[in-house]
C-alpha cells in the first residue's frame, strides 16, 4: 500500500481501513493461532501444525473469537509495561548499557555469516528480550524475547537523557530516509527501497540493534538498486 501510495494513486482512507479491520480481525488471529497449536515448538514444521488448526479454530467462535482479536490488539500494546519496568528498575536489575545493546549488531551487520557462523547468537546475546525478559518480567522466552520499545532501550542505555536525544536522531534519520528516497529521488526502485526500510522505522517495540542493522542492510540495497536502475538524463544543449 505504502509503495502504491506514492507510485500511483494515494490510497484512500476506507481502503487503508478496510485492510486494518481485515489484519486485526483475520490475519493476527490466524497468526497467534498458529503459534498456539505450534506451542513456539521450532522442531515442529509447518506440515505437522497445519492439520492441529481445523479442531482449534473450530474453538474460535462467537464471543471466543472476538476475545481472541481483542487479546491480540492488546497484546501489541504491553510495550508500555516494559518501559515502566525499565524506568523503575534500572539500573538495579540491569546496569546501563551504555550503547550496547544499540551499536553492536549494526557494526557487525555486514559481517558473512561464512565466517562467523556465531555471529547471530553474539547479536541475540547482546540485543534481544531474552535477557530483558528475564531480567524485568520473570520470564524466558527462548525463541523471541520480550519487546523493551525504544523508549525503553534508550532509557537502559543512557538513562532520562538518553530519550530525547535518541528520539531526535531517530527523527532526523527518519527525515533523512524519506527525503532521500521520496522527496528527491522518488522513482520506483527508490519507493521499493523506502517501503521496506518503513517497515523498520516503524518498528518501535523492537530493539534497535537488530532492527536497525536490518535497516542498514536494505538502505545499501536500496541505494544500490536506485543507481542501477535510474538513467542518467542527458542535456542538450539550445538549438539555434
Amino acid at each position: 500500500l505504502l509503495a502504491r501510495h506514492y507510485l500511483g494513486k494515494p490510497v484512500d482512507l476506507v481502503i487503508l481501513s478496510a485492510v486494518a479491520a481485515v489484519n486485526v480481525f483475520v490475519v493476527f488471529p490466524i497468526v497467534n493461532l498458529y503459534r498456539e497449536v505450534s506451542g513456539n515448538n521450532l522442531a515442529l514444521k509447518p506440515a505437522e501444525i497445519l492439520p492441529m488448526l481445523p479442531d482449534t479454530f473450530s474453538t474460535y467462535i462467537g464471543e471466543s473469537y472476538i476475545a481472541k482479536v481483542m487479546e491480540t490488539v492488546m497484546s501489541r500494546v504491553h510495550g508500555i509495561d516494559s518501559l515502566a519496568l525499565v524506568i523503575n528498575f534500572t539500573p538495579a536489575l540491569m546496569a546501563y548499557q551504555y550503547g550496547r545493546t544499540i551499536i553492536i549488531a549494526p557494526l557487525i551487520a555486514f559481517v558473512p555469516t561464512i565466517f562467523w557462523p556465531g555471529k547471530y547468537d553474539y547479536i541475540n546475546s547482546v540485543s534481544n528480550g531474552v535477557e530483558f525478559g528475564a531480567a524485568y518480567f520473570g520470564i524466558k522466552d527462548n525463541t523471541s524475547g520480550v519487546a523493551i520499545t525504544q523508549l525503553g532501550e534508550l532509557f537502559l542505555n543512557f538513562g532520562w537523557i538518553g530519550i530525547p536525544m535518541g528520539m531526535f536522531l531517530v527523527g532526523l534519520l527518519t527525515r533523512a530516509i524519506y527525503v532521500a528516497f521520496i522527496r528527491h529521488g522518488r522513482n520506483p526502485a527508490g519507493i521499493v527501497a523506502y517501503t521496506y526500510a518503513f517497515v523498520h522505522l516503524i518498528a518501535i517495540e523492537g530493539w534497535f540493534g537488530t532492527t536497525y542493522s536490518n535497516l542498514l542492510k536494505h538502505l545499501v540495497l536500496g541505494i544500490a538498486l536506485m543507481m542501477a536502475l535510474t538513467q542518467p538524463t542527458s542535456k542538450t544543449g539550445d538549438r539555434t
